[in-house]
């Protein structure tokens, strides 16, 4: 058992970026699906995509708003979530990690959340507004504001939480072993330009997606591409301990509230949500809390990077 234990650890990124779910419940499950797939020699990217496509169909279940097709929904989309650990594991087992499938894998669930809140908006056009489970319903249509809420919750408030909660995470384990995924958006600006649509045209378009992804991440994080930018410049990949201790020290804590707004939070509040008839609680939830831990997270990420790379030209490290 505890030798089994050990080898789920190792599929890890970082104890330290896990969320406490996915350890005790995701994770395992992943592992075991993993070894599976390992013997069969399957790819992780066919992982990738199966969890993609089964995501989709759990999602517009939400669409029929009966309770049979709702649960066949989550448990369609905890299937799917356990098969998104699964391709992480697997590529970690079998040497088979990349950019392909990091790519893939951050499209994934943009699709699942694509087809869930399609599915919601759909079903709640013609229907009059409701605060259910209170017992308030205005004789009005939901209509083209449900449209609207959707897209302030799903573009403008979801879309910039995961992709900082993501690029926070990545540069934790960056400063704890080096071992983070930090790509420059002028690396991969240069992938695109170098890629023909004639020969590549899948790579091409999946790095055009990246390069926007990037981009918006580095936009997100300023004091955090200078720190970057000075540590490259100063010390390579050979940061002196003081400062990678200083850094992990202080950005551990933010890493919680990164878990928060990254999938589970989110997944479980939408959960409830479509099984009581509630979307609206859903929607309050992303706009309002998940929108304000990603403030605070993002002014306290950037204050620790000013804070160090002052340190860097004060000579402390």
């Amino acid at each position: 058992m505890e030798r089994n234990k050990r080898s789920v650890k190792d599929t890890y990124k970082s104890k330290d970026t896990e969320e406490w779910l996915d350890i005790w419940f995701t994770r395992p499950l992943g592992y075991i699906f993993a070894k599976f797939f390992n013997a069969l020699h399957v790819h992780p990217n066919a992982v990738t995509l199966l969890s993609m496509a089964i995501g989709a169909f759990g999602g517009f279940c939400f669409y029929f708003g009966e309770l049979n097709w709702s649960i066949a929904g989550v448990c369609s989309m905890i299937f799917a979530n356990i098969l998104d650990s699964t391709d992480g594991q697997l590529a970690r087992m079998s040497g088979k990690s990349s950019l392909w499938g990091r790519i893939l894998d951050g499209f994934a669930g943009d699709v699942w959340f694509f087809a869930m809140y399609l599915a919601i908006v759909l079903r709640l056009t013609p229907q009059n507004i409701s605060l259910a489970p209170l017992p308030v319903e205005f004789d009005v249509r939901w209509g083209v504001w449900i449209w609207v809420a959707f897209f302030i919750s799903g573009v403008l408030c979801h879309k910039p939480q995961v992709e900082l909660s993501d690029y926070h995470r990545n540069v934790y384990l960056w400063f704890q072993s080096g071992k983070g995924e930090i790509t420059d958006s002028k690396t991969v600006n240069d992938s695109v330009n170098e890629t023909s649509f004639r020969t590549r045209f899948l790579w091409k378009w999946a790095m055009i997606f990246y390069r926007s992804y990037t981009r918006r991440q580095e936009k997100q994080t300023p004091h955090f591409q200078t720190l970057f930018n000075m540590v490259k410049q100063r010390y390579g990949n050979d940061l002196p301990q003081t400062l990678r201790d200083d850094f992990c020290t202080a950005a551990k804590p933010i890493l919680f509230w990164d878990n928060v707004i990254t999938f589970n939070a989110r997944i479980i509040v939408m959960y409830i949500s479509v099984l009581i008839g509630a979307e609206w609680i859903y929607l309050l939830f992303e706009i309002c809390v998940m929108s304000l831990i990603w403030i605070i997270i993002r002014i306290k990420h950037e204050n620790i990077c000013k804070r160090i790379a002052n340190g860097i030209i004060q000579g402390k490290y």
